[in-house]
């Protein structure tokens, strides 16, 4: 049995600026659907998808994660994301050790603090893009300051980070 089609382009523009609905029509018409303009399958519903991540026999990452070669060949081997078992497993828990609750602990304060000026300077704004000033800054800030990377150029690390 193949799974039904769900014909919108996943990065049309008419996608990209209403996702939400796009991803209930494909939740209400099945729970895997045929991409045909990406050459790909969405797993559409929230415990489905849970189960396949935690599938790796049948759902493997090794050989890319993304609809499009040229990046899957890109990222090939250079993240956990991008592993099979059992590199992995071993990326993971090298990842994962500095960034347990244990190990961040120390830093709560300093955390708190760089938080704290931040949103101090946004609402002195009186108005802020919430994603734009917020959420994506503080995570920038954070690491920053936690890894010593002087103020100058901190705005353009995303920039620079794509």
């Amino acid at each position: 049995m193949h799974p039904p089609a769900y014909s919108t382009d996943f990065y049309s523009d008419t996608f990209l600026q209403d996702p939400y609905s796009h991803y209930r029509a494909m939740r209400d018409l099945a729970p895997v659907v045929h991409l045909p303009q990406n050459d790909g399958y969405a797993i559409t519903r929230y415990a489905d998808v849970r189960n396949a991540l935690r599938n790796d026999r049948l759902f493997i990452s090794g050989r890319g994660i993304t609809m499009n070669q040229p990046t899957n060949d890109m990222l090939a081997g250079t993240s956990a994301l991008n592993l099979d078992e059992p590199a992995h497993r071993e990326r993971r828990r090298i990842i994962a050790k500095p960034l347990m609750p244990s190990a961040l602990s120390p830093l709560k304060s300093q955390v708190q603090s760089i938080a704290d000026d931040l949103i101090d300077r946004l609402v002195c704004q009186g108005s802020f893009d919430g994603v734009r000033e917020f959420a994506h800054v503080l995570p920038l800030e954070l690491v920053s300051c936690l890894v010593g990377l002087p103020k100058d150029g901190r705005e353009r690390m995303l920039e620079w980070a794509n």
